[in-house]
C-alpha cells in the first residue's frame, strides 16, 4: 500500500497529555487501513487551523460498514478505544465512506483550546 502524508498550516505545539491521545488514534487508523482495507492508498492529512487541528486518514480501500463502526462487540475493542480517547482529548472521531464511495475516512477533530500547548492570541 502506498503511504502518503500532507500537512496543513503551522503545527503548534500540542499538549502532551493529549498528543499522546492523538498519537495512538492516529496509530491505530493507520494500522487497521493497512491490515483490513486492502487498498492500495493510504493518505493522512493533519490541518492546523486556528479554531482546531484536524486529521483525516483515508484508504481507497473495502470500506468499513456502518455495523462495524457502530458495533461495540468483541474484536472491534479498537475502534471503541479511539472514540473513547478522542472524547477524552475534548475531540470528536468520525468513520465512515468518504465521498468517492470507496474506501474509508476517519476525521478526528480536536478544539484548539484541548489540543495545544499555549493558546493562540493572534495569527
Amino acid at each position: 500500500m502506498a503511504f502518503s502524508i500532507d500537512v496543513e498550516g503551522e503545527l503548534l505545539p500540542l499538549n502532551p497529555a493529549a498528543a499522546s491521545d492523538v498519537h495512538a488514534i492516529v496509530r491505530e487508523l493507520v494500522i487497521n487501513a493497512f491490515r483490513h482495507s486492502r487498498g492500495n492508498n493510504l493518505h493522512v492529512v493533519l490541518h492546523d487551523g486556528r479554531l482546531e487541528l484536524s486529521i483525516a486518514v483515508t484508504d481507497d480501500g473495502c470500506g468499513i460498514d456502518t455495523p462495524t463502526v457502530a458495533a461495540r462487540e468483541p474484536g472491534h475493542w479498537g475502534l471503541q478505544g479511539m472514540q473513547e480517547r478522542a472524547r477524552r482529548i475534548g475531540g470528536r472521531l468520525v468513520i465512515g465512506a468518504p465521498s468517492s464511495g470507496s474506501g474509508t475516512r476517519a476525521i478526528l477533530k480536536i478544539p484548539a483550546r484541548f489540543i495545544y500547548a499555549r493558546r493562540r492570541w493572534f495569527r
